[in-house]
């Protein structure tokens, strides 16, 4: 079989190669393929298939593409502009393919049969350098793995994005309540807008005031809008407001605590139940009190079957230990492993402080806040002990009261013990800790730089507002 392949050069010619039968299957009309060329090697597109021994005829090297992307109204297209613009073949491709690299940056592999496990969920371009492009197109033609990109590939976002069209389309009004401004904010904001452009609107306090203003004068008047917003925009009047959704419902920052006290989730369900609105409470894992509210108010709770069918792979290990050294050494050589393959990891801790109930190993007696007797948090920053019971700070101190002795220890560790057992054991992992506090500035350089710089995060439940950046190992 021969193929007639365009390069992309000025030169109004096809040029000939074989093709080599255990590549044969994947090489097809307006698919890319890598050919030698003079004294380097080129891609080009497969222009046309014809048969013939190919006798003098160099070879294809490797197909590039899994599926072609030109179909035949845009290769007619091609044709035309080719001739009309007198322009070779090979240079009008250029510009109606994308880059190669910049497409498989963005994709991802996925299982869809009885594929490989540990491949699933990594970048197309990171397998392609570890298995071998031949390798990884083999799967996916026999149908063990497929791709998906993970830019719009997200069906809870397909969701939303389906119910708010059908408002809009009918002239409504969206309100659309997130929990804060730099992380879930920024991330919908970007999504909504690629979306519907400037029919989406913003009121919150980390806006400008004439842009609080134009859209408090927009809702009031106008429909066909989604209004994001925070906490305070649970008052906002809105002209024809059809739907309310709450992202992420049970997050503490829709607490407002200054003078006037409320929850700005459990408001919009009360201001969804005076108009007669629908309403939407989107989150992973909700609380009790949301799930009683919703059965006892009619509220249809729905499981979302694609995080069930998730071809995430669950791992659970069992270290037969008491150490809590151990199991960090443990933990630290699972996360280096990981990065050896070129992958990232994020450690979830269930709480921030660098240690807290604090106790004596000889006599076996917590250390108690001098106030309110409650367990005592040592905060490393200030090298101080923090109450959480009734807030009061204390000075550090080295030995017990009770017995006197200096074997002071910790009874748990948080996310800033094992950031900071990371950065010591292995500080080219580069761990960045991700909390309520670090979340708003780690934010900004994870936006510069992306999660390549980082092989590990460590953090709480801020980590679950880090929308848009995958993680190959929680």
């Amino acid at each position: 079989m021969i193929a007639d392949i365009a390069l992309p050069i000025p030169v109004g010619k096809y040029f000939s190669y074989t093709v080599p039968d255990h590549i044969a299957p994947y090489v097809s009309m307006w698919s890319r393929v890598r050919v030698p060329f003079r004294q380097r090697d080129a891609a080009g597109i497969v222009a046309g298939i014809r048969e013939g021994d190919g006798t003098g005829l160099k070879s294809i090297i490797e197909p590039l593409e899994f599926v072609p992307l030109v179909d035949a109204e845009l290769a007619a297209l091609s044709d035309w502009a080719s001739s009309f613009y007198l322009t070779p073949k090979g240079l009008v491709m250029k510009y109606v393919l994308p880059p190669l690299r910049d497409i498989e940056r963005y994709l991802v592999v996925e299982a869809t049969g009885e594929g490989p496990s540990e491949i699933v969920g990594a970048p197309l371009s990171k397998m392609i350098k570890r298995s071998g492009r031949p390798r990884i197109m083999q799967l996916f033609r026999q149908d063990l793995l497929g791709l998906r990109d993970d830019i719009t590939h997200n069906k809870w976002l397909e969701w939303y994005v389906s119910l708010i069209s059908r408002h809009i389309d009918n002239n409504g009004n969206i309100l659309f309540l997130l929990p804060d401004y730099y992380a879930a904010g920024a991330y919908f904001t970007q999504k909504m807008k690629a979306i519907y452009g400037d029919r989406v609107l913003w009121f919150s306090s980390g806006v400008s005031v004439k842009q609080r203003m134009e859209t408090y004068f927009r809702a009031r008047h106008e429909g066909g809008y989604v209004i994001l917003g925070n906490k305070s925009s649970v008052f906002l009047p809105a002209y024809n407001l059809s739907l309310i959704i709450v992202e992420r419902y049970d997050d503490d920052e829709y607490r407002n605590e200054e003078s006037f006290k409320f929850n700005a989730g459990r408001t919009a369900i009360e201001r969804a139940r005076l108009g007669g609105i629908p309403i939407i409470l989107g989150g992973a894992a909700s609380c009790v009190d949301t799930i009683h509210h919703a059965r006892e108010n009619g509220i249809t709770i729905q499981c979302n079957d694609w995080l069930m069918d998730s071809s995430s792979a669950n791992t659970m290990k069992t270290i037969s230990s008491r150490s809590p050294g151990e199991l960090l050494d443990r933990l630290c050589s699972d996360i280096i492993e990981t990065a050896r393959r070129g992958n990232n990891t994020a450690v979830y801790v269930p709480r921030k402080e660098y240690g807290s109930y604090l106790r004596c190993h000889a006599c076996r007696e917590n250390l108690a806040c001098l106030k309110c007797g409650g367990p005592l948090d040592y905060d490393r920053d200030k090298d101080a002990l923090h109450c959480t019971g009734c807030g009061a700070d204390h000075p550090y101190i080295d030995t017990c009261p009770l017995c006197g002795s200096n074997m002071i220890g910790f009874a748990r560790i948080g996310a800033s013990f094992i950031h900071d057992h990371l950065c010591r054991s292995a500080s080219y992992l580069n761990a960045t800790l991700i909390t309520g506090d670090s979340l708003k500035r780690e934010l900004s350089v994870l936006g510069r730089k992306g999660l390549h710089g980082t092989a590990c995060l460590v953090g709480t439940q801020a980590l679950s507002k880090l929308y848009g950046y995958h993680v190959h190992k929680l």
